[in-house]
């Protein structure tokens, strides 16, 4: 289930980031692990998220519709684990 979230994750941060490469710096991670988890995710949801080219990265209507879906969870997420951090500190 982490692996899903870290691959959801990638995902939103390629869309935000315009390129696999900014979301790689972003999560300090390669581009080749940042792809890896984006073909995993398309592997899984059997769909094409991000048309890619040599040049140019665009969000494909299913990434879309996914990353709506995704959106809310990923929120949900960052809130409750701040929360914890919260009560660590206490």
């Amino acid at each position: 289930m982490l692996d899903d979230l870290e691959e959801i994750r990638a995902f939103k941060l390629v869309i935000a980031q315009g390129s696999i490469a900014g979301a790689a710096r972003c999560l300090s991670l390669s581009p080749a692990a940042v792809g890896k988890r984006l073909a995993s995710l398309e592997r899984k949801t059997d769909r094409c998220l991000i048309q890619r080219t040599t040049r140019k990265l665009s969000i494909t209507e299913d990434g879309s519709s996914l990353l709506k879906l995704i959106e809310p969870i990923i929120a949900a997420v960052d809130a409750a684990e701040e929360q914890m951090s919260h009560v660590r500190k206490n």
